[in-house]
């Protein structure tokens, strides 16, 4: 990206423009343009998106109405008035002054409904302004006519309602809600016929990041969609290390898989209990705050854990390499830990199996009392020479099996909504064909975090 900004802006002092760009550069927020015919619904899907990622949403008829510059307004206003189009070099002067405002640079935006033509898209990828997202709305057109003819807005707010499919919650809006002065249907219909025309040119600029999405949709549904896909970060070329978590209810194998990705990949395996343990034996601060919490049987604070963790996803074997956690997070505040201290992951894969299976699994575990070596009495069967001295760990009694299993379903929906990118994987099946799953899905480019 900043190889980009290089070659769009050619300084004459490079380096102190590389400097600025990452004072400056934030590519976590979202940066989105939402295309789409009229009628398909942009307002209401932008102003929720806006709302839920908590960015600004630039609405081109308002940019041009908050205009600051004086000189410029007057330009604006003298096209306007004459119903001509305005240049593509206007438009981008307008954007550009508002895109470098506070909260566009620190929190992201969402442009709706432009550029509607390729000159204005091109002026833009001249002018440095790349979104990370296009979607672009598609619908039939008689639905879009359809529509059409419940379309309102309020006169105060501006915000557009539908009298069937977007009601307003306040009955007092509702009473003052006026049909729009450009809704007849031989006007949508030469809207209609001009978006057509425009849209696959327009499309060709962002054939990278574009993606149509179908508006034809209960608005929930369509917002869900666009919603996850605007949280789809696009793959890079730059190199990352994998950084995967795997969560599951006890018994689902959790274990094993990364002991196999440890050995396929490389990566550090990163077992939480045993760094607790680990923590404790060498006595630090972060040991010994553990400790407390070990010898009355608590869990550890999330404070403490994040602390131990920390310290050890930054060693330089992790960096380097990639790593593979487990047994941590359990539910939403430890996944949002675990993101603030700097260690988010980059896969992360739910192990799922029925409670049965997994407790069967578990009651079926045993443990050489002089080796240490674990065994399963179906799938990894003990020599018969040591079968009568094996034992089984308290923790995979039956009453413990089942409190550790409500523990896990108590924060897997939490668990589910801190990671939409998590992969489900099929538990219930012998190691390797589980493995594999897993691979596929390895394999794939890495996505940018948002």
């Amino acid at each position: 990206e900043l190889l980009q900004e290089l070659i769009i802006h050619r300084p004459e002092d490079p380096l102190d423009f590389l400097i600025g760009c990452l004072d400056q550069h934030n590519r976590n927020v979202p940066k989105v343009i939402v295309l789409g015919p009229p009628c398909s619904g942009k307002r209401t899907l932008c102003s929720g998106l806006s709302q839920r990622l908590r960015c600004a949403h630039l609405i081109p008829k308002q940019l041009l109405d908050n205009i600051d510059d004086q000189s410029l307004k007057i330009i604006v206003d003298e096209y306007v008035a004459s119903g001509t189009d305005i240049p593509a070099d206007i438009w981008v002067q307008v954007l550009r002054t508002r895109l470098q405002e506070f909260d566009c640079i620190k929190k992201g935006w969402i442009l709706e409904g432009f550029p509607q033509t390729k000159q204005q898209a091109r002026a833009l990828q001249i002018a440095g302004i790349s979104p990370g997202h296009c979607a672009i709305l598609n619908a039939p057109d008689w639905v879009l006519l359809d529509r059409a003819k419940g379309k309102c807005c309020d006169p105060e707010s501006k915000d557009v309602y539908h009298t069937v499919f977007n009601k307003p919650l306040d009955l007092s809006i509702e009473d003052r809600l006026v049909k729009p002065s450009s809704s007849s249907e031989l006007e949508i219909k030469a809207r209609l016929q001009q978006f057509h025309r425009d849209i696959r040119e327009v499309a060709s600029c962002y054939e990278a990041i574009a993606k149509t999405i179908s508006a034809d949709q209960p608005v929930k549904e369509l917002f869900a969609a666009t919603l996850k896909y605007v949280r789809t970060r696009m793959p890079t070329g730059a190199p990352h290390t994998p950084r995967v978590i795997l969560l599951g209810p006890p018994g689902s194998g959790k274990h094993t898989q990364a002991q196999l990705l440890t050995k396929k990949y490389n990566l550090v395996t990163v077992d939480c209990k045993k760094l607790i343990q680990q923590a404790i034996a060498i006595g630090n601060k972060a040991g010994l705050g553990a400790k407390a919490f070990v010898d009355r049987g608590m869990m550890v604070s999330v404070e403490i854990m994040t602390d131990i963790l920390h310290e050890r996803l930054m060693r330089p074997d992790c960096v380097t390499r990639g790593w593979v956690l487990y047994g941590f997070p359990s539910n939403r505040e430890q996944a949002q830990a675990l993101d603030q201290v700097g260690c988010p992951p980059n896969r992360v894969f739910f192990l799922e199996m029925p409670e049965e299976t997994a407790s069967e699994r578990l009651s079926m575990r045993r443990v050489d009392p002089q080796t240490g070596h674990a065994y399963h009495l179906v799938f990894n069967p003990p020599p018969a020479c040591i079968a009568d001295r094996l034992k089984q760990h308290p923790k995979d009694e039956k009453n413990d099996v089942s409190r550790q299993l409500q523990h896990y379903l108590s924060g897997r929906e939490e668990l589910a909504e801190c990671y939409l990118q998590g992969q489900i994987v099929d538990a219930d099946q012998p190691a390797h064909t589980v493995f594999e799953c897993i691979e596929s899905m390895m394999i794939r480019p890495l996505p940018r975090q948002l």
